[in-house]
């Protein structure tokens, strides 16, 4: 599988999700440009949204990173990369729960396909092992949580996630 190219996600946010995802000093900065309006859209860098809903720091071996998603009280995201044996092990570490596919797919096929490239198709993954974690995050509410579902390409070690949260 050749390299991934997308680095950033663009998410739709409001004055509330704003705060939640960018550290104070950044959302003092969109709110004084004016950038904090209903419907406003940032660039998000795909490590961030990685270190935010997976693991902090990201792991040095996750490679070929893409993501894609939107945010407006709540989140929906959708990332695909590559990482060793060992941090894919430790992510599922987080509590994640072993799931068929007939269970997740609906959620994880969710993902916009031509956002992705290769385009986004875990369901075309031979050797897959399917996970799903309902947890909080740095994206969640307070009192919420989110749903986090992995498909793991056992061969190539290239793991689809899609996350929604609250």
């Amino acid at each position: 599988m050749g390299k991934f190219a997308m680095e950033t996600i663009v998410l739709v946010h409001s004055r509330h999700a704003i705060a939640r995802l960018l550290p104070p000093l950044a959302s003092l900065v969109l709110l004084l440009a004016g950038c904090a309006d209903h419907g406003a859209q940032t660039r998000l860098d795909a490590r961030t949204a990685f270190a935010s809903v997976l693991a902090n720091p990201v792991p040095a071996s996750v490679e070929n990173l893409q993501a894609s998603g939107t945010a407006n009280e709540g989140y929906v995201l959708h990332m695909r990369f590559t990482a060793s044996e060992r941090d894919i092990n430790a992510i599922l570490g987080a509590g994640y729960k072993r799931r068929t596919w007939n269970q997740i797919e609906s959620r994880i096929m969710q993902a916009p396909a031509n956002e992705f490239s290769p385009s986004w198709n875990p369901r075309a993954v031979v050797k897959k092992k399917c996970y799903e974690l309902e947890s909080a995050d740095a994206w969640t509410r307070k009192g919420e949580t989110s749903r986090h579902y992995l498909v793991i390409d056992e061969d190539a070690r290239v793991v689809y996630f899609s996350g929604f949260g609250g």
